[in-house]
């Protein structure tokens, strides 16, 4: 498989819970001889972001300092991903002033949104969400901006300020199915499910003139907002395409997930790994495989902590390893906490708050809990809120609390486990604490 990686500035792609409208193409690479399979790409998710107008100056984008940042860019990812976006944000700055692309200016604006700038950070959005065409290539109508901003958004964690966002690029294109999904998503994920179930309710069932990416997408929010039997129904049918197939096993795992079912759980997204090409498993693909990848790293997430619970940490820690490259910020902070749960069951006390600081220098809601993790393991701590780890996770995507309950128990235990201050300590279990939240 070709890899490539230039992120494209171009085409927005879809992430995962988006909606898609999907296409073939033949992939070639080392191990695979020439595939077809089906690949989403998507109208309304990004790698892009967006800048106000009022920050800049001329003076600043003509400075030796603001050339050397430039010229410096690709340090500003591992900077960020290393806990120091404090360092990066200039970095992000520079390249978005330089070339006004929506995809520098949104990745600006995400980086603002998790240092806690949202003020700096909405005029970015505001910006890109009202403009009609492109500096890239012109326009593609009215609800794109709108869009590709509650996109970067979800993606970035922050579904409450994308809600907005989506309802506007909606209304816009109320006949379109993949800005319906987006609506949903959002809607889902910043915890209004009442909302989201609404509107599901009164798509079709089984829309025959929806490509098979937004039936696919429809089934995974009918299964997530509690209706699983249309979800089966729409998903049970002939797929052909075997990476069709991985979103299908993708989707149905959640039903043993959510049910506590861990070794059926496990084997169902394993199956779905299995379905797609080995190469996807690289941090570097192909720009029209990386929808996939991302649905990819999901599917390791839920798996590392099925089989966590299944009691296989070894492989489970594998499998959050791999999660750990996602550029969706809910999938990658789950896998950092459960590679923290992983550093502390090995003893590697000073490994795991090394990491959950780094995991809080990259988004600082995660600061209170990279604090109580190091208060927690001392020799004075007293045991790790689990409740507030799960609900500091929660607030990248409610949707995906299911997911947050186990994986928080997970760490807590570890750390009532292992940690010396929580051996002798007499805190209330974290399963308790859980249970309350």
């Amino acid at each position: 498989m070709r890899t490539d990686r230039a992120q494209s500035s171009r085409r927005p792609c879809r992430r995962r819970g988006g909606c898609a409208r999907w296409y073939t193409t033949t992939v070639r690479g080392s191990g695979i001889s020439r595939v077809r399979c089906i690949v989403a790409a998507a109208f309304v998710l990004v790698a892009t972001v967006g800048l106000p107008g009022p920050c800049w100056s001329d003076e600043a984008l003509n400075t030796p300092a603001a050339a050397a940042e430039a010229a410096q860019l690709y340090r500003a990812v591992p900077l960020d991903q290393e806990g120091r976006l404090a360092d990066a944000l200039p970095l992000y700055r520079a390249q978005a002033e330089a070339s006004l692309t929506k995809a520098d200016r949104l990745r600006y604006a995400g980086a603002l949104m998790r240092a806690g700038r949202a003020d700096e950070a909405g005029v970015v959005y505001d910006q890109v969400s009202r403009e009609v065409g492109s500096v890239e290539h012109g326009g593609r109508g009215a609800a794109r901006g709108a869009a590709i901003c509650a996109s970067s958004l979800l993606a970035n964690g922050f579904p409450g300020l994308a809600v907005p966002y989506a309802k506007r690029a909606h209304r816009l294109e109320t006949d379109d199915p993949t800005l319906t999904l987006l609506l949903v998503r959002a809607l889902a994920a910043s915890g209004d499910t009442p909302a989201a179930r609404t509107i599901v309710r009164d798509l079709p069932r089984d829309p025959d003139d929806w490509v098979i990416g937004q039936r696919i997408e429809l089934a995974r929010w009918q299964l997530l907002t509690g209706d699983a039997n249309a979800a089966r129904r729409l998903l049970n049918g002939t797929l052909s395409e075997s990476v069709a197939q991985m979103y299908r096993d993708s989707i149905l795992a959640n039903l043993p997930f959510r049910a506590g079912n861990w070794q059926a759980a496990a084997e169902l997204l394993q199956a779905s790994q299995h379905k797609v090409p080995s190469g996807l498993h690289a941090t570097r693909v192909d720009r029209a495989w990386r929808n996939t990848q991302r649905e990819l790293w999901w599917v390791q997430l839920r798996r590392a902590v099925a089989l966590w619970k299944s009691g296989d940490p070894a492989p489970a820690a594998r499998e959050a390893a791999n999660a750990q490259h996602s550029d969706e910020e809910y999938v990658r902070s789950a896998a950092t906490l459960l590679l923290v749960a992983s550093d502390l069951t090995a003893g590697q006390r000073d490994a795991a708050c090394a990491r959950l600081r780094a995991l809080a220098g990259h988004d600082r809601r995660f600061e209170h809990s990279a604090a109580e993790l190091a208060a927690a393991t001392s020799s004075a701590g007293a045991g790790l809120d689990a409740a507030q780890l799960a609900a500091a996770l929660a607030q990248l995507d409610r949707s995906a609390d299911f997911v947050a309950r186990p994986l928080c128990q997970i760490v807590a235990d570890a750390v009532h486990a292992h940690a010396p201050a929580a051996l002798s300590s007499e805190a209330a279990s974290p399963m308790t604490a859980l249970r309350e939240w």
